[in-house]
């Protein structure tokens, strides 16, 4: 078990993880948003590529910080992996989110910077890459409510303790994790 400086720190950096991955959702959103007003070829690709870093680069690793920081807690505080209803509606809409991210917003992003690359200012009447934006922005809107859905149940833990059927000491789930 984690000492109460210890919660805290680890709080502290989940907290700040979460809020970067919310960051990186709205300004992709915003940048999304702003390609359509792209005066030439390069600055549409600048700006698709500008998507595809923050996406990849920032979103992609903090989403990863997220789901350690939530393992760290599961592992070394009193809530557990499922010992409670709501710890496990996290897990489900983080690993969803998870999901959502890896196969379908990355190649949405990937596919229109790769568009936007070799077709340049004819790129926003390619219906293909005309497509992958709308499922971008719509990947995106549903990656921003499921992460404040999941905020949300962190907060207000609206479900109660499970009953134990069996006990698995961390012990286990340390070893386990190690094979």
């Amino acid at each position: 078990m984690l000492g109460i400086q210890g919660k805290r720190i680890l709080l502290s950096i989940h907290l700040l993880l979460n809020s970067i991955w919310i960051g990186g959702i709205i300004a992709i959103m915003f940048m999304n948003l702003l390609r359509a007003h792209a005066v030439d070829g390069d600055q549409l690709y600048a700006m698709n590529m500008l998507l595809f870093k923050i996406h990849d680069d920032l979103v992609m690793n903090v989403s990863f910080g997220v789901i350690l920081t939530g393992l760290l807690f599961s592992l070394f505080t009193q809530w557990g992996f499922v010992g409670f209803y709501w710890v496990a509606a996290k897990w489900i809409g983080v690993m969803t989110l998870f999901v959502l991210i890896t196969f379908y917003l990355a190649p949405s992003i990937n596919v229109m910077a790769a568009i936007a690359d070799v077709d340049r200012a004819h790129a926003v009447t390619n219906p293909l890459y005309l497509q992958f934006g709308k499922e971008s922005m719509m990947f995106l809107s549903l990656q921003l409510l499921l992460l404040v859905l999941v905020i949300l149940v962190s907060v207000f833990k609206p479900w109660g303790q499970r009953k134990a059927r069996f006990h698995m000491s961390r012990k286990s789930v340390l070893i386990m994790g190690s094979l």
